[in-house]
């Protein structure tokens, strides 16, 4: 039993000066990983700053302040375990995490695809928000252009949420990218009505409104015979 205890205090002992060595070298490892926070925010901040003078969007500051403050963030948690952990080697961390990366990205490639294709769409600007689009079936306001997808709003006021990658790598229509466009409105009359007349008319009924452009004028042309409508 005595055997016993003294074995247990000398494990004891040997932590205890193990600790005691190591003690100096965790608290320089805590103040490199609370400078290194300190450095992220103001990083962060002034990256922000920086992108917000190139007139791009709100969300483009934001997103490029976050990765500034992760990345210098990581940047001094790979110093401070340096620092704390002498035996430790950021290479093997890394090298580790490049192995394990490639099968990570497999499971969330869907997700990498739509952050990419989100942050190419912030700093290129295909459209802004508050644009009209036309994507595939769905056509409507943006809303917000997020990381991974875009809000669209439809005209019957369902909130559409549109993946990036879909709108990066597929057409996209925006409607509203001049102050002014075409619109086209079909009409169909019968085969005995009058042509002219159904032409002066609808004429008539379009002049009155307050958005028609004067120039170009508006026109009505016969486009299809149909099989029970003459088409206008």
């Amino acid at each position: 039993m005595n055997l016993d205890l003294s074995a247990s205090f000398d494990t004891l002992n040997q932590m205890g000066r193990a600790f005691a060595a190591l003690l100096p070298n965790l608290i320089i490892a805590l103040v490199v990983l609370l400078v290194a926070r300190v450095v992220a925010g103001a990083a962060g901040r002034v990256v922000e700053r920086i992108v917000e003078k190139t007139d791009r969007p709100a969300n483009v500051s934001l997103v490029m302040g976050r990765l500034t403050r992760w990345a210098v963030f990581v940047l001094g948690l790979l110093v401070a375990l340096t620092i704390a952990v002498p035996s430790f080697n950021a290479g093997t961390l890394i090298g580790a995490l490049g192995v394990s990366g490639v099968a990570i990205g497999f499971a969330f490639k869907d997700i990498f695809q739509n952050l990419l294709a989100g942050l190419l769409l912030l700093l290129t600007r295909p459209f802004q928000i508050g644009d009209v689009i036309s994507s595939g079936a769905h056509d409507g306001t943006v809303e917000d252009i997020q990381v991974r997808a875009t809000l669209v709003r439809t005209v019957d006021n369902r909130l559409v949420v549109i993946p990036n990658s879909d709108l990066y790598t597929n057409r996209v229509v925006v409607l509203t990218s001049k102050p002014t466009r075409r619109g086209e409105v079909v009409v169909g009359i019968g085969y005995g009505e009058d042509i002219e007349q159904a032409k002066r008319i609808v004429l008539d009924a379009i002049s009155g409104l307050p958005q028609l452009e004067r120039e170009p004028a508006p026109a009505v042309y016969a486009t299809e015979l149909a099989d029970s409508s003459v088409n206008l």
